[in-house]
């Protein structure tokens, strides 16, 4: 009676178990600890999946054992109609039933241990994707910074049409260090493009101002240098503001003395205010301190000398007796502010 039961339970439960699928899926190698997790809960599902899938290959070939079996107790019970037989046959259908809801778990189950298995590799994948992305993150950023010291060197060489080029490249590699957009900008600067200096010098401003701390060694410079170029625009009130800023980011910082200087004796009409910051551009061991002096002696003396009275028109003369003309004045020294490089 053993193997009447099995056979019939195993009748029924195969046609279920082959359409629940046995085939394991590939999965990657693990790179690190996370990927490593993943695939032990891999090879533990793969491993149930196994056993279901060698106790169905063990019922099907029981199953063709007893197939001869089977159909004698069906002649007999057709022949004799025996009660015990139908007693028997009775209670496996009972049990085929009970078989039925087991076989309809199981086969959830490896519904879901596909499912499991689909994420393991899916996380697996990911993993490997990340590690991925992040390695050539790292390899860009080591490209960025190479392409940033070889920038350098060739603004320090003076070439600055090389430099820009090198420097621009790193921008376009998602480059956001202020320094290098600052020395983009000096380079417009050099080549006279000074429009385009700006927005450069803006950009770094912009940057820096994101970790003022980390940007302090820069900021003089940059204020300095932005307010320069502003300047040489025509855009006197505006370059007031940002030499004043590098003299908040450094009050010790000489360069932007002299230019302030300048501004307020050349364009701004504020003597006074022109020999103070030519003052402090000497105490601070400016690089101009001689012009500085000489142009504190000159305001003074505009200061102190008296305005000429009105003057009688001249008298007529003759074309012989006419002046000669006099030579052109010779530019004044250090007639541009001064930009400093990085």
């Amino acid at each position: 009676m053993r193997i009447i039961r099995l056979a019939l339970l195993v009748c029924a439960s195969a046609a279920l178990l082959a359409g629940a699928g046995c085939k394991k899926e590939a999965v990657p190698p693990p790179d690190n600890a996370e990927a490593k997790l993943w695939k032990s809960k891999y090879e533990d599902l793969a491993a149930t999946m196994d056993n279901v899938c060698q106790e169905k290959e063990k019922a099907q070939q029981e199953l063709a054992a007893l197939r001869p079996e089977v159909e004698g107790l069906k002649t007999r019970l057709a022949q004799q109609g025996d009660v015990e037989v139908k007693t028997q046959i009775e209670d496996l259908k009972k049990q085929i039933a009970q078989g039925r809801e087991t076989i309809e778990k199981l086969v959830t189950q490896v519904g879901g241990l596909k499912a499991d298995l689909a994420e393991a590799k899916g996380q697996s994948v990911a993993q490997t994707t990340r590690e991925q992305l992040d390695a050539l993150h790292k390899k860009a950023a080591e490209v960025r910074e190479g392409l940033e010291r070889v920038g350098g060197l060739l603004l320090e060489a003076s070439r600055y049409d090389s430099a820009r080029e090198v420097l621009t490249s790193t921008v376009d590699l998602g480059s956001e260090n202020p320094v290098t957009y600052f020395r983009i900008g000096y380079c417009e600067a050099a080549l006279g493009n000074d429009l385009a200096a700006a927005d450069w010098y803006a950009r770094a401003a912009s940057l820096a101002a994101r970790d003022p701390e980390k940007a302090a060694a820069l900021l003089p410079k940059l204020y300095n240098n932005y307010g320069a170029t502003l300047l040489a625009l025509g855009k006197f009130n505006d370059a007031l503001h940002w030499y004043e800023k590098a003299v908040q980011a450094d009050d010790k910082y000489a360069p932007v003395q002299f230019n302030l200087a300048r501004l307020y004796a050349d364009q701004l009409g504020d003597p006074q205010k022109a020999i103070e910051a030519y003052r402090r551009h000497i105490a601070l061991g400016g690089s101009h301190s001689v012009t500085a002096r000489n142009a504190i002696l000159e305001l003074q003396r505009k200061q102190t000398e008296k305005p000429p009275a009105e003057a009688a028109p001249p008298k007529e003369q003759k074309p012989a007796d006419q002046p000669a003309p006099q030579p052109p004045a010779k530019p004044q020294e250090n007639a541009q502010p001064a930009q400093k490089a990085p």
